[in-house]
């Protein structure tokens, strides 16, 4: 994971009470720099990059499940 500077594009929505101890928010933000890999990705783990959209998808489908708990 690598920081990125971001700016709020709106006023974020939240907090949400989300099970004991975890807050929700939401919010549009803006990349000043958009996220590259680096091209050693493409040879060390070219699946990495042709299946993320698989992670995407399952990460927002199922991780909030487990915040509930």
């Amino acid at each position: 994971m690598d920081e990125h500077r971001a700016r709020f594009v709106d006023i974020y929505e939240g907090p949400i009470l989300v099970g004991e101890s975890f807050w929700r928010f939401t919010a549009k933000l803006e990349l000043f720099k958009r996220p590259i890999l680096d091209a050693e990705w493409v040879i060390e783990a070219p699946d990495y990059i042709a299946m993320a959209d698989i992670f995407d998808i399952t990460k927002n489908r199922d991780w909030p499940r487990y915040c509930e708990e």
